[in-house]
């Protein structure tokens, strides 16, 4: 195979690759959006389910323990939820590790 045939075989897998992990982060999205919901969550203002979420991500990027306790609740609702027919794929989980809860 030469070059040019290999750069354009490996551009295709790319265009490929970054499709799919589009698709994967949409339902990705829709998972969270309906999480939301499942737990009642989504009648809360806005702005508090904002602020909330914020102190969320500042906990959670600052490494603070209690994340470990939300860790271990989020692991036991999934695995709830998976037992009915619903939960992350790996391969959602997989699409962007950096993105999961800690």
């Amino acid at each position: 195979m030469t070059a040019s045939l290999k750069l354009r075989a490996l551009s295709a897998k790319i265009s490929e690759l970054q499709a799919q992990q589009s698709d994967l982060l949409k339902k990705r999205n829709l998972d969270i959006a309906e999480d939301i919901s499942r737990l009642n969550l989504a009648h809360l203002d806005h702005m508090k389910l904002m602020g909330g979420l914020l102190f969320l991500s500042e906990k959670i990027t600052t490494d603070d323990p209690i994340t470990e306790d939300w860790l271990k609740a989020g692991e036991k609702f999934l695995r709830r939820q998976k037992g009915r027919g619903r939960g992350p794929t790996k391969a959602a989980c997989q699409a962007n590790p950096t993105d999961q809860p800690s």
